[in-house]
């Protein structure tokens, strides 16, 4: 209770408001899943552009860029301006936005990678060009970011094992005619219980986007049955070695439900970096002729701070305050 009164009275409602939904939505991801997915992204020939991540937290995937993208340029979004601001701390040479997914206006095709974890969520975000597809907040970060993301370019998202197994096609239907899916992982229900202390099945979705939206719909689209009588997405009944544990039916809270159980003694890394080896794409070679236009979503900062002036954002400033 004391810690409660402590940080509620540090924070503005503001930031109150956005930190209490941020830990709603959000689940930190553990560094060995980010490694799994920089792997993948280097031996697609990833190694410098623009790299967007869409929900950045305090910049884990900023942190833990590998050497061999150090000429890449991250911009980060984080609706939670304390957590934004400490990202924006640690990672001057980088651009955080201080703001929703939905209010970030850059113009499409700019990116030559996206990264993440996207928020998960049963609610929808409010942004006109999409409100039509009545898209979940995670189906609605893969939306976005697949317009902002080039032709070519290559996408690697964590997300709720939803997106791959509702029943209702229609966003695996979306996304499929606008990229290929290069591959995906399933991760064990406790892939995330030391770092958020909630066992969830989760999903990473490695995505090229195509150069023209075309009408298709590929096997992954719909869903498959395994031999033990488990309903899941078509890939995953037919890459069995992309799952990272065993689908399980088990009782939850609202009856019976499917998981990913963890393999007993199984080391995490290892079966990501197994995994990672059976994704296979390229990126290509896209020219952007737009230019970014400057905007001004400033988050203020400590003056003797080194300020760095983007294309997308203007930081000038960043105020982090810790509670100790």
């Amino acid at each position: 209770a004391d810690e409660f009164v402590e940080l509620y009275t540090a924070l503005s409602s503001d930031e109150y408001a956005a930190a209490r939904e941020s830990t709603l939505t959000a689940f930190y991801t553990p560094p060995e899943v980010i490694d799994a997915i920089y792997k993948a992204m280097e031996q697609m020939g990833f190694r410098e552009g623009n790299l967007l991540e869409p929900s950045c937290g305090i910049g884990s995937f900023i942190g833990m860029l590998p050497n061999s993208m150090e000429n890449t340029k991250i911009y980060g979004v984080e609706l939670d301006k304390i957590s934004a601001g400490i990202a924006q701390q640690l990672y001057q040479k980088s651009s955080i936005a201080a703001q929703g997914f939905e209010e970030v206006n850059v113009p499409d095709s700019f990116f030559d990678g996206v990264v993440g974890n996207v928020p998960f969520g049963d609610f929808k975000v409010l942004d006109k060009r999409y409100d039509k597809y009545n898209f979940l907040i995670h189906d609605y970060f893969f939306a976005k970011s697949l317009d902002k993301l080039r032709p070519g370019g290559v996408m690697a998202l964590v997300t709720s094992k939803g997106t791959m197994d509702k029943t209702n096609s229609s966003v695996r239907k979306y996304i499929a005619q606008r990229a290929d899916l290069l591959g995906a992982i399933r991760l064990p229900n406790d892939t995330f219980k030391g770092n958020a202390g909630t066992e969830v099945v989760s999903d990473i979705l490695f995505l090229q986007k195509r150069d023209r939206l075309i009408d298709i719909e590929p096997n992954w689209v719909q869903l498959g049955t395994t031999d033990d009588g488990i309903t899941m997405n078509s890939y995953f009944v037919e890459h069995s070695e992309m799952i990272l544990g065993e689908m399980k039916t088990v009782s939850g809270r609202f009856g019976e439900e499917v998981t990913c159980v963890p393999f007993e003694n199984a080391d995490l890394s290892e079966l990501l970096s197994e995994a990672v080896a059976n994704i296979h794409g390229e990126i290509n070679d896209y020219e952007v002729t737009d230019e970014l236009e400057e905007e001004d979503n400033s988050i203020s900062a400590d003056p003797t701070v080194r300020n760095f002036s983007t294309q997308w954002w203007t930081i000038k400033s960043i105020s982090v305050r810790i509670l100790v």
